[in-house]
């Protein structure tokens, strides 16, 4: 199971998710304010695809949350981004907490696309790129299997592509430009399990069909336990994360972020 970090889109339960999580007919089960799939589960369906933008969209049943404000524009050579998103499952259920990485952007004057500068390199992990002001301003896009070192075949979708996937499902825009918004100083980020404002985004993973034999219906088991993230100032961008339904993953961190899970249809 490699889980995968969504994004919110509406309130009655679109997520945005990389094109290659889920199949027409699988089964997913998004986990909605903790691990445990009996309690926490709800049943998702893939609702609609972008092949060509490595794209797919979730209907999750009886989720509601605030979706994330698309910025309005793309981002400004040499202007920051803050990467939040899961680490890779195995470090979750060691304790590590949710990535929260800035980069600086850089703009390709011959093509106007915005690519991250090479000194600030992000770990390869699918996740919200959220601006300033923390608009969803790009989504990462994992190659392979996650990992929080960095690789030059991560995807990254900007602005016109998110538009797009917005458009198609008819849902408004609702960012505010960073020039609009008041000016604040410079403060440690919001830890993600506290987070109240800002896109809310799910951790969303295939499952396998767990094995006749296995005592536990849950696929995985999960530990009472859980990692305790440090409390910051909560001016910064925030969002609202759930761990993945992982072998030994913490309940700990799931604080208003549904995780998700896909089992093949047998």
């Amino acid at each position: 199971m490699e889980p995968t970090t969504g994004v919110v889109l509406s309130r009655d339960g679109l997520v945005l998710v990389p094109a290659d999580f889920a199949s027409p007919g699988d089964e997913i089960i998004v986990l909605d304010g903790g691990t445990d799939l009996i309690r926490n589960g709800r049943p998702a369906r893939l609702e609609k695809g972008f092949p060509e933008l490595g794209l797919e969209v979730l209907r999750v049943e009886g989720l509601h949350r605030t979706p994330a404000p698309l910025a309005p524009g793309s981002p400004d050579d040499g202007s920051r981004l803050r990467l939040r998103a899961f680490p890779p499952a195995e470090q979750i259920a060691e304790g590590a907490a949710p990535v929260d990485a800035v980069t600086t952007i850089s703009v390709l004057p011959e093509s106007d696309t915005p690519v991250l500068a090479a000194e600030t390199p992000l770990p390869n992990v699918t996740g919200p790129l959220l601006d300033e002001c923390g608009n969803l301003a790009g989504f990462s896009l994992a190659d392979g299997v996650q990992s929080l070192s960095g690789s030059p075949a991560t995807q990254y979708r900007w602005g016109s592509a998110l538009r797009t996937v917005l458009a198609e499902l008819r849902l408004p825009l609702t960012g505010t430009p960073c020039s609009a918004a008041p000016t604040v100083a410079e403060e440690p980020p919001t830890p993600i399990a506290d987070a109240t404002t800002g896109p809310e985004i799910l951790d969303v993973a295939p499952t396998p069909e767990p094995e006749p034999d296995e005592s536990d219906a849950t696929v995985g088991e999960a530990v009472d336990d859980e990692p305790s993230i440090p409390e910051n100032d909560e001016t910064e961008p925030q969002i609202d994360l759930l761990p993945p339904f992982e072998e030994e993953a913490s309940e700990a961190q799931a604080a208003g972020e549904p995780a998700a899970t896909e089992e093949p249809a047998s």
